[in-house]
């Protein structure tokens, strides 16, 4: 074990790795106008790169120099001089891989019967959500692996943490098995790992040759696979590595990082550059509100922003920043209504509940009840309730949707049918009023029958790309005649149809990936559950409905991002960050069955958790200077601290990466 009372406590002109905690605005201080980029800035989050970009356009900077990417993307260029594959396996083809390794499991999955139960098939996400822990913790490394095992068996979940993690990893072990591919981005930062390993970092000189630093920013943990890359990187080259780590986890995982390269023979020089301290202390005055319910929250909140922008303050000056920003988006927007106020909020893109992606889904849906023959009155009317209309409008559009549903009703008792009989029922129908509406079903029958039976790549673009491309401005246009002030729905209408845009390039992609490698017969019902699956693996980014409202943020995209004012909501009781790396009924079995090294001097063990809200304060408005307010709500009793995520008997909920896979 290491003792830590040698740490360096100053940046070394010799260390390869310089650990800043706490301090982002340093990455800043090495923009520069040289042509060549001469540094690295790797921020995992899309969402992090745009901060970044916005403080340095914030402060006038150039950023010539450097060059903003992601660790996988970094790993797929050292792969590429290194004369390896990069060729990845995104979520959709792995989730399939694990839905069929679960349908044969083999005495090596089996086990995870008794943790998961009988239906193996509908657990495929679970699998994947802890193969992806797993993958994180050890880094695709066997002595990692062993060493989690061995965590397992002196923890208190026993024998069910050790079946999840030996069958999880037979899944993971069955998924590499026959293919050239990376499974996962971890999968790819090892094999680069491992090419920096065996030229002795060749292939790095050859993709960045003229790089002198790189710098891992915005990230509130750290991967094993991935410092195994930063590691050798910094041991293996003439490459300076600094890591930006944030003040909550950055004082657990400085401590560690050189016992942690042991595992890759890397001889890297570690050195801190900042301080360590766990508890941050505001350098501007703070006041805390206490509520007793989230609605209460959510108006105590508007009612401290209302105040501050009455007392001067201007919405750029004010953030509202939540623990989990999706949960209060509907909240505070309803608060905000009686104050007048236009609330920005940095959300996720609900793609699924969204008009045009109903509208291409109703029309696959469509296409492929037409190649079976057998085409339901819902099934034919469902793209003209979302909007369908052909190519070339004619006088019919748009259709009359109280004469749409008067036809609908009057043909939902008929039998499913082809489309020719259903052409001739609609010629039968007896209509005076609804001829036109009539006449444009009968022109979605003609289009529909016209449509390729087999689709293709570029003919499911030629299909369903012009269903959407004109709705760009249309479908914001109308929203925007009924919308409140602050134009959200008419942002967000405008949101989804670019998403939509995007999806029908994102399935005619994979629909060809797929078609080429033999692993489907091309069908529209191949095209519908393509849509879905992208849809649940790759929702919209997070991002702003508009620029000219109150930021309202979730609290890690808050990364770099300065204001004179922020209000925190959602700090329950109960709920809060403890500040604890490991819970501590598993602390002691942890670390006495694997060396992690304890604090020594020099580095602050973690400040106190969360204080009971136990009162209630009325708000009060603030004079204008810089403060920190922070509003606490008590909705009941103090809850549990969330299951491990090795325990997937019970499983928690986990949010993604916004922008991928």
């Amino acid at each position: 074990m290491r003792d830590w009372s040698s740490v360096p406590r100053e940046a070394d002109s010799d260390a390869d790795i310089v650990v800043h905690v706490g301090d982002p605005t340093a990455v800043l201080s090495f923009a520069t106008r040289d042509l060549d980029p001469t540094d690295v800035v790797l921020t995992p989050e899309q969402l992090h790169e745009r901060n970044l970009k916005y403080a340095l356009k914030e402060r006038s900077r150039a950023r010539q120099n450097l060059l903003l990417t992601t660790p996988t993307d970094l790993a797929a260029s050292v792969l590429n001089h290194a004369g390896g594959t990069s060729r990845l396996l995104d979520r959709i083809d792995r989730l399939r891989r694990i839905e069929t390794v679960l349908a044969n499991p083999g005495p090596d999955v089996e086990p995870l019967r008794s943790v998961l139960g009988s239906d193996f098939a509908a657990h495929a996400e679970t699998v994947e959500t802890v193969r992806e822990e797993l993958a994180v913790v050890t880094g695709g490394d066997p002595g990692r692996l062993d060493a989690l095992r061995a965590c397992a068996d002196a923890s208190p979940l026993g024998t069910a943490a050790r079946t999840t993690i030996d069958g999880v990893a037979a899944v993971a072990d069955r998924l590499t098995a026959g293919t050239d591919e990376a499974v996962s981005d971890v999968a790819r930062l090892r094999a680069a790992a491992d090419a920096l390993r065996t030229d002795d970092g060749d292939a790095w000189r050859a993709a960045f040759p003229t790089v002198e630093r790189v710098h891992l920013a915005g990230v509130s943990t750290l991967g094993a696979a991935l410092l195994d890359v930063l590691g050798l990187v910094a041991d293996r080259t003439e490459v300076t590595v600094h890591l930006f780590l944030r003040s909550g986890t950055g004082p657990e995982i400085a401590p560690r990082l050189e016992d942690r390269l042991d595992a890759v023979s890397s001889d890297a020089r570690v050195a801190v550059a900042t301080g360590v301290e766990r508890t941050v202390t505001p350098r501007a005055p703070a006041t805390e509100v206490v509520a007793r319910t989230p609605q209460q929250e959510a108006h105590a909140t508007l009612a401290l922003v209302d105040a501050l922008l009455g007392n001067g303050a201007s919405a750029s000056e004010v953030a509202i920043v939540a623990r989990d920003v999706d949960a209060y988006e509907r909240l505070l927007s309803r608060a905000a209504e009686p104050y007048g106020r236009c609330l920005s909020v940095w959300t996720q893109l609900p793609v699924a509940e969204t008009v045009p992606y109903h509208l291409l889904r109703s029309t696959c849906r469509l296409l492929a009840a037409r190649r079976r023959g057998s085409v339901t009155a819902a099934d034919l009317f469902a793209p003209l309730e979302f909007g369908w209309h052909p190519p070339e409008r004619g006088d019919h559009w748009p259709l009359d949707p109280a004469g749409l549903a008067r036809i609908r009703r009057s043909l939902a008792a008929d039998r499913p049918r082809s489309l020719s009989s259903w052409r001739e029922r609609l010629g039968a129908l007896d209509v005076d009023r609804d001829h036109r509406t009539v006449a444009g079903v009968r022109r979605l029958v003609h289009w529909t029958r016209e449509a390729p039976a087999v689709p293709t790549g570029p003919n499911v673009r030629a299909v369903l790309a012009p269903l959407v491309d004109p709705r760009t401005e249309e479908l914001p246009a109308r929203r925007r005649r009924h919308d409140r002030p602050d134009l959200a729905e008419t942002s967000r209408a405008a949101r989804a149809v670019v998403r939509a845009s995007e999806l029908v390039s994102e399935v005619a992609v994979k629909l060809d990936d797929w078609e080429t490698r033999g692993r489907v017969d091309p069908s529209w019902e191949v095209v519908r559950d393509l849509l879905e699956a992208i849809t649940a693996t790759r929702p919209g980014r997070r991002e702003h409905d508009n620029a000219e409202a109150i930021d309202v943020l979730d609290g890690t995209d808050t990364w770099l991002r300065s204001y004179p004012y922020v209000v925190a909501v959602g700090l329950t009781e109960g709920t809060g960050p403890s500040g604890r790396a490991v819970r501590c009924r598993h602390r002691c079995a942890t670390r006495s069955s694997v060396a992690i090294p304890r604090r020594r001097d020099g580095w602050p063990s973690a400040g106190p958790g969360p204080r009971p809200a136990s009162s209630t304060t009325s708000p009060t408005p603030f004079g204008r200077r810089p403060s920190t307010c922070s509003s606490r709500a008590q909705s009941g009793p103090a809850t549990r601290s969330p299951p491990s995520p090795l325990d997937i008997s019970t499983p928690s909920r986990r949010r993604r990466s916004r922008d991928g896979p």
